[in-house]
């Protein structure tokens, strides 16, 4: 956990060392920080848990309740609100505040909305986003701070919940008791928030309208922010939505006089049946799936799935592929260089100690070279950065192009470079350095 309260995620890699006669001597451990994939993965699964609770008739106010707890989860020391403009679109009411004093919301339940009517009754007014940053001082809560203070409340900014036409259905609110404005993080939370709160309230304003179960399912199933299927127990579609629809390519129509083994790749048809059979008998199944669209193109989905109340299948597919995509390239960038596509220290320090165990072991010779370019700084300072990097960049293809297969180039930053030649005595790598003069110095 770091100071701010936010957990530190770290994802360990272990492997053996041996002693000079090949014996186990212990393990070491390599440690990569993977916090922000792990948030990107907490976010998503909480989306798709309260949308979940949404499609499946969770009344509103625990859903808001919810909604606003996972929140306060990802944002150390918030204190969430959710109040809904009534009827007449002159107030709001209590939505849900399940860590704001009851005496407090008792308070500011039934406000009128306003130009100058605090965070909440100002965003409601003006449909767009109030931040304040402390209570105390801005003119917004002339006539209100004396009501927070008591609770001691000093931050609140407010944000406008929207429904599909743009019309204000009531604003979610983070407090803080310290003054402060958001981060980039805390922006992310709020459109998420908004987003949600707006797909629920508008369901139940929906259900409340038509009262009809098939009609309240089908506002929700059409406007969810993912792709949703229904299927019967052997994988065959009874109904797909928008959402689903866009991701494939397919129309709804083609879709459901498909089954689970027209969309999914080749290799994952065999795990239809294992995975039909867990979702029988157990109430969460959440995978990866390479679906396969009609253009026969390839992406990667979260599929959260469980058994309906009539035996039928509710899936809840979101892409990945863009999280997949910048999970590949934080790990490309950890461990090899931007510039040139050489690995960087990360990976000589892993492949070193390996590489030494293995010398070790074999009673082999380990040569190391270290190289730097001389007057490599008046290269940058005459000719600019863009010339220098260029001839870095050559530089290292022409240090690979002399080595074999199983050296290792590495750069450590700005002008230098490692080279890592296994099974090489002193002699040979005087050799590897004159060919590499010679390389280095032959013209573009």
């Amino acid at each position: 956990v770091r100071d701010s309260g936010q957990n530190l995620w770290i994802q360990c890699n272990a492997f053996k060392i041996y002693d000079s006669r090949g014996a186990a001597a212990g393990w070491a451990c390599i440690g990569h920080d993977v916090s922000e994939r792990k948030y990107a993965e907490i976010l998503i699964g909480g989306q798709k848990r309260l949308l979940e609770k949404i499609a499946n008739g969770t009344p509103l106010s625990e859903a808001l309740n919810a909604l606003v707890l996972f929140i306060e989860q990802q944002s150390p020391g918030m204190l969430g609100s959710v109040l809904l403009l009534d009827e007449e679109g002159i107030h709001v009411r209590h939505g849900a505040a399940p860590t704001l004093p009851k005496d407090y919301m008792d308070l500011i339940d039934g406000l009128p909305i306003g130009p100058n009517n605090g965070s909440c009754g100002t965003a409601a007014y003006t449909g767009k986003a109030v931040f304040v940053e402390d209570l105390e001082i801005d003119p917004l809560w002339a006539d209100y701070r004396a009501a927070a203070r008591p609770f001691g409340l000093r931050a609140c900014w407010s944000t406008p919940i929207f429904d599909a036409s743009k019309k204000v259905l009531g604003t979610f609110a983070m407090y803080y008791r310290l003054p402060c404005l958001p981060s980039a993080k805390q922006q992310q939370l709020i459109d998420i928030s908004t987003q949600i709160a707006s797909i629920a309230i508008k369901r139940h304003r929906e259900e409340e309208a038509l009262r009809q179960s098939e009609t309240r399912y089908r506002l929700l199933f059409e406007y969810a922010p993912v792709g949703i299927l229904i299927a019967d127990n052997r994988s065959r579609y009874l109904d797909a939505n928008a959402g689903i629809c866009q991701m494939l390519g397919y129309s709804r129509e083609e879709l459901i006089q498909m089954e689970g083994r027209d969309i999914v790749v080749a290799a994952q048809i065999e795990n239809i049946e294992p995975a039909l059979e867990y979702i029988d008998k157990r109430d969460d199944y959440t995978r990866e799936w390479q679906f396969r669209r009609k253009d026969s193109s390839v992406f990667t989905a979260d599929v959260s799935a469980k058994k309906m109340q009539d035996g039928n299948i509710l899936a809840v597919v979101t892409d990945i592929s863009e999280r997949k995509k910048n999970e590949e390239r934080i790990t490309y960038l950890a461990n090899f260089d931007s510039l040139t596509g050489l690995p960087n220290r990360r990976q000589l320090d892993h492949h070193l100690k390996f590489t030494i165990a293995q010398m070790k072991r074999d009673q082999t010779k380990l040569a190391l070279m270290f190289i730097d370019i001389d007057r490599f700084k008046d290269i940058n300072d005459i000719l600019g950065h863009s010339i220098g990097d260029a001839f870095l960049a050559e530089v290292a293809r022409r240090l690979q192009g002399v080595l074999r297969e199983q050296d290792m180039t590495c750069r450590l930053g700005g002008d230098e470079f490692i080279l890592m030649l296994p099974d090489t005595s002193a002699a040979g790598a005087a050799q590897v350095a004159q060919k590499i003069l010679e390389s280095v110095c032959q013209p573009c």
